[in-house]
């Protein structure tokens, strides 16, 4: 009530005087549909009888012109700019002034306007019986919808950072109007949300588009692209945010949806598929999908056949063909340092290439290769360098994340930390779970490395940094990680001497089917370091040992 308010006194006092007869949920419900709510109960009350006389009196004080400018801009979702202003209203910049020197607009700190909830929500009502209203509509969203497509990089991010939104109104009446133009918005609102990782926000803009074309009968090829198109990116959200149960069906209906000349949108799903096929830890799968979004694009499409190379490349590492692995990358970021400029997401696509490039040379040969570590480390800067750039936090985490894994591994403990609390404050922020629980076991790998775990400090540090991967791995269901977080506590177990329970984790994590070759390694290796000869048999799955994972130390 008091957002709806906006913390207007009257109003607050008025909407108080229901509270004998309504909750107060159900007085922000009627608030939210009826400004009539908000008048005064009492014949004898000597002050305005109601909110909407106060709207309509200040009104009456304005021109014609001003009145319908005031109506036009009530369009507006998330405030506006002058140009915005202009370009939606038609209203010219001394009647834009005219109307700022009134107590009707209210300015914000960054030269936006924007008008009080409750008087937006009046004019609203007003401006629904006006002739001009689709017009204005139309106008909104026609303006907003060329800025999202227009804008590229750290300025899209920027303008979607405050208009987000105007952009889902104008979104939702492009959808009703004319949906086929939805085609380039939604790639430009796809790279947003994965930049941002708002994911909630464009599941809702995907969702309500989807409805909308499905209830559509006798689609044409676009809008059946679009609605394919629509289908796989609602389902790859769906797998980064460990939702729901998807099946190969998924994707095999996206597919199928979209015509055979839209390539590159065939394409982006089979590279979706490949996807949906690493989460399923299918490698044959995974790599026959991303050669066969390959194939779509080989020759004709210089930037999408980089991003299918990088795919084919994970693919590769995840067979263990690292040769493979890496002429595909090498192949990939020569074709997108060759594109980057010449389209929308080339230097977030090139960075996230070199990410996993430099993850080729470092993993497999963990704690061995000097060279390789700098050559890494050099494509995790370069890397950085783009994803700051272009504004993609969630890149920027990760590379934070893999620096600081460089620098534990070379001894530079401090570094190391700095780079781990750049990629915490960034996860947190983009509530970026799995981002924050490698930053987590990496502060763990740093107390072990120190040999912090002899002293009761350093064990209690390992044991609530710990605890907030498990409880965060746990939580959100990242079985991919879950082995990770798992050897961690392992290699607690071991240092604090525990070395029967390290052993029936280990036992659990090697059975574990989304267990990797490198975390195989290192289990192996602290096998050795515990003096462990055979592992036991796993008496619970590392899924149902999970919440339950703990350590118990005794000065606590």
């Amino acid at each position: 009530i008091c957002q709806l308010t906006a913390g207007l006194p009257l109003a607050l006092e008025l909407a108080a005087s229901w509270a004998r007869l309504l909750s107060v949920p159900e007085i922000a419900s009627e608030l939210r549909q009826d400004l009539a709510l908000l008048t005064a109960q009492h014949a004898d009350d000597s002050r305005q009888q109601s909110i909407q006389h106060i709207f309509t009196t200040s009104l009456q004080q304005l021109s014609d012109e001003q009145q319908t400018t005031l109506l036009a801009l009530s369009v507006f979702q998330a405030g506006w700019t002058v140009d915005a202003a202009k370009a939606v209203t038609g209203a010219h910049l001394p009647l834009l002034l005219r109307l700022s020197n009134t107590s009707l607009l209210q300015r914000g700190n960054t030269n936006r306007f924007d008008l009080h909830p409750l008087l937006k929500q009046f004019l609203q009502a007003r401006a629904a019986h006006h002739p001009r209203l689709e017009s204005w509509q139309s106008q909104h969203a026609g303006y907003f919808l060329d800025r999202l497509t227009s804008l590229t990089g750290k300025a899209l991010s920027q303008f979607l950072d405050v208009d987000f939104d105007n952009v889902r109104s104008a979104w939702l009446y492009t959808l009703e109007h004319r949906p086929e133009t939805l085609l380039t918005a939604l790639s430009k609102l796809v790279v947003y949300i994965e930049t941002t990782g708002r994911a909630r926000e464009g599941l809702g803009l995907i969702e309500a588009a989807m409805s909308y074309l499905e209830a559509c009968p006798d689609l044409t090829d676009e809008l059946n692209c679009l609605l394919g198109c629509l289908q796989a990116e609602q389902a790859y959200l769906q797998l980064e945010q460990n939702q729901g149960e998807l099946t190969t069906a998924t994707f095999e209906h996206a597919l199928n949806l979209v015509p055979e000349r839209y390539v590159r949108e065939r394409a982006d799903i089979k590279l979706k598929f490949s996807f949906f096929y690493k989460r399923q830890r299918n490698v044959e799968q995974r790599i026959a999908w991303a050669q066969a979004a390959l194939a779509d694009v080989q020759d004709r499409y210089p930037a999408e056949q980089g991003i299918c190379l990088r795919h084919l490349a994970g693919g590769y590492n995840d067979a263990d063909d690292h040769d493979k692995a890496t002429h595909c990358y090498q192949k990939s970021i020569d074709l997108l340092e060759t594109s980057q400029h010449s389209f929308d997401d080339g230097k977030r696509q090139l960075g996230i290439t070199l990410l996993n490039y430099g993850f080729t040379l470092y993993g497999p040969m963990h704690d061995s290769n000097r060279q390789h570590y700098d050559s890494a480390r050099r494509l995790y800067m370069h890397a950085l360098n783009l994803f700051q750039d272009v504004g993609f936090d969630k890149g920027t985490s990760a590379a934070h994340n893999n620096l600081a894994a460089i620098d534990i591994n070379n001894g530079a403990y401090d570094s190391a930390r700095s780079q781990l609390a750049a990629s915490l404050q960034l996860s947190k922020r983009l509530q970026h779970a799995h981002h924050e629980v490698l930053a987590y076991i990496n502060l763990v790998e740093i107390l072990v490395r120190e040999d912090a775990l002899t002293h009761p400090k350093g064990q209690a540090e390992a044991v609530q940094l710990l605890t907030r991967a498990r409880d965060l791995t746990v939580k959100r269901k990242l079985t991919g990680i879950l082995p990770q977080v798992a050897m961690h506590y392992a290699r607690v177990y071991s240092q604090l001497g525990c070395q029967l329970q390290a052993a029936q984790l280990l036992a659990a994590i090697d059975a574990y089917p989304a267990t990797d070759t490198l975390v195989k390694r290192s289990l192996n290796k602290l096998q050795l370091e515990a003096g462990i000869d055979t592992l036991p048999e796993p008496t619970l799955s590392l899924d149902a040992l999970a919440p339950s994972l703990g350590i118990n130390l005794p000065h606590t």
